[in-house]
């Protein structure tokens, strides 16, 4: 293999893109990797399959560890990999058996490590072609970023319900002090009383998410919102006081 120079040492000077001529050919790429960007598009492998029919190329977009996380599986030079993801270089350019290379560096969130995007083509990159490729790494590294999110929020949101089904299955066989204590760490002073209205709402199975979720707004998480653990349309609602609760929306 005959290595390139690396293409983009972390902290050296950065070139300004060079518009002229560029004309309609960037504004229409620009636009369509804008548009990965919107809430019904993103998706980073989405983006990684535009990437590849927008440049002719194979692109694999892979973790240090060679996870990969969207495209193609390619072999890639284990040494440059590495140089990358550990911020030794930002990007690099080369040549192997024919194919040109180009691997630039995705960041993702803490702690996850960082990624590689590789893209192999038959014929040398050019100026369009090469900025075409850092562009597409920049709005990966958001996509990324925002999966991770997502999938932080989602497991939030499982262990919240989880622990709230907890404290209901404790009340239900009357270790209320064991209940109080569990629910003071997320909801201070909610189980501080001796009286409690129960409520079960029942809809379709396919709509208890949402109801669950309105619930809890139209509450705000003033009362204990659980999925009922047996019967997949019941939302249990377990109010303190003996006033009759807000009603949830259906």
């Amino acid at each position: 293999m005959r290595r390139g120079r690396g293409a983009g040492r972390r902290g050296g000077p950065r070139r300004r893109r060079d518009t002229t001529g560029a004309g309609t050919a960037d504004g229409v790429w620009a636009a369509e990797l804008l548009d990965h960007l919107r809430p019904a598009g993103r998706d980073v492998r989405r983006v990684v399959a535009w990437l590849a029919g927008a440049v002719d190329a194979v692109v694999t977009l892979q973790d240090g560890g060679g996870r990969l996380l969207a495209g193609t599986p390619a072999a890639l030079d284990e040494g440059l990999v590495r140089d990358i993801t550990a911020g030794r270089i930002a990007s690099a350019a080369c040549e192997d058996r024919g194919r040109h290379l180009r691997l630039v560096r995705v960041e993702r969130p803490r702690p996850a490590p960082a990624a590689v995007l590789a893209v192999a083509r038959a014929t040398p990159f050019d100026r369009p072609a090469a900025e075409i490729v850092t562009h597409t790494a920049q709005v990966a590294a958001l996509l990324l970023a925002a999966e991770e999110s997502a999938t932080a929020a989602r497991r939030l949101r499982r262990a919240t319900a989880d622990l709230r089904l907890a404290i209901l299955q404790l009340l239900m066989v009357e270790d209320t002090v064991s209940a109080r204590r569990v629910a003071a760490g997320l909801w201070p002073g909610l189980l501080d009383t001796d009286a409690a209205c129960v409520y079960v709402v029942e809809c379709g199975p396919d709509d208890r998410d949402r109801l669950a979720e309105e619930c809890l707004d139209t509450t705000g998480e003033r009362a204990l919102v659980v999925r009922c653990p047996a019967k997949d349309g019941h939302v249990i609602v377990l109010t303190p006081g003996r006033e009759p609760a807000t009603t949830c929306a259906r």
